[in-house]
């Protein structure tokens, strides 16, 4: 039977170095895009405003997704920026929402390595890839979805989104395991995107 691993002391220098390029590389991509906004930017800022102005039904409407402006009406709410450190803010929010992807992300890799451990303990048999392998592999995969697909510049991430959905529609022509998808569309991506399909 093997024996269980233990956690190394570089098991944890990559988890630090992992940890560290991923905010590192947030913070450019929001530094850099700090005083730029596209369209739908701007039409969620102007629902925050309106939200912060006591019009609360601004968020339900047949146009704009709610979920994003709903939650910078509560960031704006709680910084209270200027007018000039708008664009600012939204960049922000994206990024303590990738540092909370981080957290889930690492409770599911820590999960996963468990089963991985006590199914090779229940067979008698090594892996072909080790644990820091598959951490390995798992950190840079995360840090190409977030630097990548889901940036903190907030622009790509509609059409992006949309697109691998679309493949996905175009590869099954049905509904089984795309459902998930839906609700994140409805309270994330713009409705009025030309990539999203009729389906929605």
């Amino acid at each position: 039977m093997a024996a269980m691993r233990q956690p190394s002391a570089g098991d944890g220098y990559i988890k630090l170095l992992a940890w560290t390029l991923l905010v590192c590389c947030w913070l450019v991509q929001g530094l850099a895009a700090r005083h730029s906004m596209d369209a739908d930017g701007v039409s969620y800022q102007n629902i925050a405003d309106a939200a912060l102005g006591g019009d609360w039904r601004s968020f339900l409407n047949g146009y704009w997704s709610p979920g994003f402006p709903f939650l910078l009406t509560l960031w704006r709410g709680l910084f209270h920026p200027t007018p000039y450190g708008v664009p600012m803010t939204a960049r922000f929010l994206q990024i303590a929402g990738l540092v909370l992807a981080i957290f889930t992300f690492e409770y599911f890799l820590k999960v996963f390595l468990r089963v991985r451990e006590q199914l090779a303990q229940a067979d008698g048999k090594c892996w072909t890839l080790s644990n820091r392998s598959i951490c390995i592999l798992s950190y840079a995969t995360f840090l190409w979805i977030s630097v990548f697909l889901i940036p903190a510049s907030l622009n790509p991430v509609p059409s992006r989104l949309s697109a691998l959905y679309r493949h996905r529609w175009e590869c099954k022509k049905r509904m089984d395991g795309i459902w998930l998808v839906g609700p994140y569309a409805w309270a994330c991506i713009p409705s009025e995107s030309s990539d999203v399909p009729s389906e929605f």
